[in-house]
């Protein structure tokens, strides 16, 4: 499960590859800050896969939390334009929930989005989307 079809891209801040199920997969990196220009280059490097819109998994197990403006275009119709559905993975404790239901609150539109605490589950929901 999830393991890598295609080359891993690493950006500044993450690690992206395309799954033997046809599934982006972006790991976000411990201990680093996201700006807008490294989530702009999250987003072209996960788009890149295919010229159609793909699921994605995006592991914040370990991220940083992220600025309002890096927020929001990570809810935005960059997001919504390039991928088929988008599954959080966050840590079960008070602050990855707040995190991802954070998220999940302000994308509420376009793109299927789901919090995950268990990537099973992740990888089970995006799956049955396809």
């Amino acid at each position: 499960m999830f393991q890598p079809a295609s080359d891993i891209i690493k950006t500044a801040v993450s690690e992206v590859y395309l799954s033997q199920e046809n599934i982006v997969v972006a790991k976000i990196f411990p201990k680093v800050v996201q700006t807008i220009e490294s989530a702009q280059a999250n987003i072209h490097a996960a788009g890149s896969f295919s010229d159609i819109s793909l699921p994605i998994l995006v592991d914040l197990l370990e991220a940083e939390p992220l600025s309002a403006e890096v927020r929001r275009l990570y809810s935005g119709p960059l997001v919504d334009d390039n991928f088929s559905a988008v599954a959080l993975l966050v840590t079960s404790s008070p602050f990855g929930q707040a995190l991802g239901n954070f998220y999940i609150r302000i994308a509420n539109k376009g793109t299927q989005k789901k919090l995950f605490i268990d990537r099973k589950a992740a990888f089970h929901w995006l799956t049955r989307l396809q």
